[in-house]
């Protein structure tokens, strides 16, 4: 497919792949869905060669995991190479790729709304007044993760201040009934499953993190986005880890495919955090994603791999779910707790977010509830 020999170096691999993207990527091709359906396969090949795995019907064969490395560690693969949709240029102004998104406008341009909140967020607080007032905001957070997590608040500080994100993919074929991402991004349900890598985005994403100023920061893996969408080519998303981790930034990931990301378990350390979402919501609901069961299960490897670990309870499809994992979940080190918004419901979320509260004190679990359910239940004490 990609036009090399057997046996080809990685760096020739490169070059053969970036040479058919720039032929074939749908960015350059609109509308042309041949090309699309040549990128698509073009993606699969690299991504097979460089995870060192077969190419076609027999990818994965030979291990629960599937796109092991060329020495059979599920773990494995290489490194480096290219990927696909980032930073782009508008009037001086460079839009890096972190917090992603984005809309074709006319003429050509890529505007991108959420690296313009981003843009705009950098102006605004790049003030003494800013600092000194979020210096205040993440003392007060500090006290509340102190009287609510029995003093270990590490993992809850990192979960509450975390104001970076960044998106790799366009979309994502997960198909889950709930996903917010569609309507933000104003794309049909049907546009976003058919997401791809975002063009240049690790290019761009270097060259962001080389502008300095992220040492030490935890950047969000993805926000609309699964890191690991299914039946998608996934190596960028190792690259974007390494580049994260030279420039001496860490990782906050949340995923419903565990099973693909243990692949990348060799590059998280104890200051990454590795969480997956958990509704309790019915297979149907989220169709293409890794199984609830198998969610926490991998959960637990991470826990015992020394990364730290946590849940994301959003939106709470079975309350019951919800509160049996946290009073069973000791592996995970944070439980991120909020509601099912945007439906009609039945359930009483101030009666649910109070003994969702109680279990994590009780157990001794660090937890954060989302603003949509605190309201809930501080609007019920008021009655």
């Amino acid at each position: 497919m990609l036009g090399v020999p057997s046996g080809a170096s990685k760096e020739e691999v490169t070059k053969a792949y970036r040479k058919l993207a720039k032929k074939y990527h749908p960015d350059l091709n609109p509308g042309d869905e041949q090309a699309a359906k040549k990128m698509a396969e073009i993606n699969a090949a690299y991504d097979s060669i460089m995870n060192g795995t077969p190419y076609g019907p027999r990818a994965g064969a030979g291990s629960p995991y599937g796109n092991q490395g060329p020495t059979g560690n599920p773990y494995g693969g290489y490194g480096s190479g290219p990927s696909g949709q980032g930073g782009q240029q508008q009037g001086g102004w460079y839009y890096g790729p972190f917090t992603g998104g984005g809309q074709q406008q006319g003429g050509g341009q890529y505007y991108d709304p959420f690296e313009e909140m981003f843009r705009q967020w950098q102006q605004a607080t790049d003030s003494d007044a800013y600092r000194e007032a979020r210096e205040e905001q993440q003392r007060q957070q500090r006290e509340q993760a102190r009287n609510t997590a029995n003093g270990c608040f590490r993992w809850v500080m990192l979960i509450l201040i975390i104001n970076l994100a960044l998106n790799i993919f366009t979309g994502c074929p997960n198909g889950c009934e709930y996903c917010f991402a569609p309507a933000v991004l104003r794309k049909t349900p049907e546009q976003f499953s058919q997401g791809i890598i975002r063009h240049g985005i690790l290019e761009a994403t270097v060259r962001q993190l080389e502008g300095g100023g992220f040492e030490g920061r935890t950047i969000h893996l993805c926000f609309t986005c699964d890191p690991y969408p299914s039946g998608m080519p996934t190596m960028v998303t190792r690259e974007v880890i390494g580049a994260i981790h030279e420039a001496g930034a860490f990782v906050q990931i949340l995923t419903k495919n565990p099973v693909s990301a243990m692949r990348d378990f060799d590059l998280l350390g104890e200051r990454d955090m590795f969480g997956v979402t958990y509704t309790g919501a019915p297979l149907e609901a989220e169709p293409n994603s890794d199984s609830a069961s198998t969610r926490l299960e991998v959960l637990r490897v991470a826990h015992e791999n020394g990364f730290g670990t946590w849940v994301s309870c959003e939106p709470v499809y079975d309350p019951e779910a919800i509160l049996r994992l946290i009073e069973e979940g000791d592996y995970i080190d944070v439980l991120k707790i909020g509601k099912l918004n945007h439906r009609q419901s039945t359930i009483d979320w101030a009666a649910f977010g109070r003994e969702a509260e109680r279990l994590c004190l009780a157990h001794g679990r660090e937890y954060v509830i989302k603003d949509s359910l605190r309201e809930e239940m501080e609007k019920a004490d008021e009655r």
